[in-house]
C-alpha cells in the first residue's frame, strides 16, 4: 500500500509479505513520528470498522462486494454500488478510475493524473474518502 497525505507530496510504502513480514519506507521528508502518526489513523479505521467479537473469516471475503462485468458496476460488501465507467474524486480533488483489474476482489484504482501508484478501491474510499463520482471515466 502507498499512502500519501493530501497536498504534502509525502509518501509512505507499507509492504506485507505472504509470511507477515512488513516493510516501511518513505520518503526523506516523512519522519518516523509523521509515519506513526498516518499508521495509527489507519488501524483506528480499522478497528472501528471491524467492531466487536473474534474475526469472521465469511464476511471478510464478502465485504469486497460482487462485480457485475457487463454493467462495469462492482457493489462492495456494505451493498453500496460504484460504477465503474465513471471517475471517482476525492475530496481534495484527485480523480481516480478503475484500472480494469481486481486485487482480492476489489477494484484496483489509478489517478488520472500524476503518480502511477494503483489502489484498491475499498482501501482508497476508507483512507482518502468520501469518493464521489465524476464523469470522464471510459466508456
Amino acid at each position: 500500500m502507498t499512502m500519501q497525505r493530501p497536498g504534502c507530496g509525502h509518501l509512505l510504502h507499507l509492504t506485507i509479505g505472504p509470511d507477515m513480514v512488513t516493510a516501511i519506507g518513505s520518503d526523506d521528508s516523512v519522519c518516523d513520528a509523521t509515519a506513526a502518526a498516518w499508521l495509527r489513523q489507519i488501524a483506528d479505521k480499522l478497528d472501528a470498522d471491524h467492531g466487536p467479537g473474534p474475526c469472521d473469516h465469511t464476511a471478510m471475503r464478502a465485504r469486497h462486494g460482487h462485480l457485475d462485468i457487463e454493467r462495469r458496476v462492482w457493489t462492495d460488501g456494505t451493498g453500496r454500488s460504484w460504477d465503474l465507467a465513471l471517475d471517482w474524486q476525492t475530496p481534495d480533488g484527485h480523480r481516480w478510475r478503475w484500472t480494469g483489474r481486481l486485487s482480492s476482489g476489489a477494484p484496483m484504482m489509478r489517478p488520472v493524473t500524476g503518480a502511477a501508484s494503483w489502489e484498491p478501491l475499498d482501501m482508497l474510499h476508507a483512507v482518502r474518502g468520501p469518493l464521489l463520482p465524476v464523469g470522464g471515466g471510459r466508456p
